[in-house]
């Protein structure tokens, strides 16, 4: 669990500095804290899902389970996305069935009840391989990079993103070579 207290560490970091953009009165403690909230000492992890957690440790108070209740955020980017593979790749039964399982299985449930950075990156993964099959091999421009900007923030929630999507990634090149080179 030092994980999950690092994470909350760094979130209540995150939380003082954009606490102390609110209440700055003049422009030089404004510019410093900005550039503490945005740009800090410890690039070990991301910021996304800290960045996230702020509003709720503000709201609800500094505690775990305001910082735990930020997963509501990537709860609901994990079923959008779940859906929305779904419906793509089938139908519409077949994307709520999906949702059902995906929000069903242990793992998930477990980890929307800590303050990790695993979950967070489930759902944007998940998110960027929805964004992926929407660029029709990147046939869509808008798609891609709409793509590019969920793969973007996906980055920013870990950085082990390009693990999982370097797969996907080379499988729709692929696709895409061929369908140029057939036409």
């Amino acid at each position: 669990h030092w994980d999950m207290a690092n994470h909350l560490t760094n979130s209540l970091v995150y939380a003082d500095h954009y606490q102390a953009i609110l209440d700055s009165r003049t422009f030089g403690p404004l510019a410093k804290a900005a550039d503490n909230f945005f740009v800090r000492e410890n690039t070990y992890y991301p910021p996304l899902a800290y960045w996230i957690s702020v509003p709720f440790i503000l709201s609800l108070g500094r505690t775990f389970t305001a910082a735990v209740a930020s997963n509501a955020v990537f709860l609901i980017i994990f079923v959008f996305a779940i859906y929305g593979i779904g419906r793509h790749l089938w139908n519409r039964t077949t994307a709520l069935l999906g949702v059902v399982a995906a929000v069903s299985f242990p793992f998930i449930i477990g980890q929307f009840h800590e303050f990790q950075l695993d979950m967070p990156l489930t759902a944007m993964t998940a998110a960027a391989l929805w964004g992926l099959l929407q660029t029709k091999r990147w046939q869509k421009p808008g798609w891609s990079l709409a793509f590019g900007a969920i793969a973007g923030a996906a980055m920013l929630t870990k950085w082990e993103l390009p693990a999982f999507m370097l797969g996907p990634v080379v499988y729709e090149l692929i696709g895409r070579i061929r369908e140029i080179r057939q036409s």
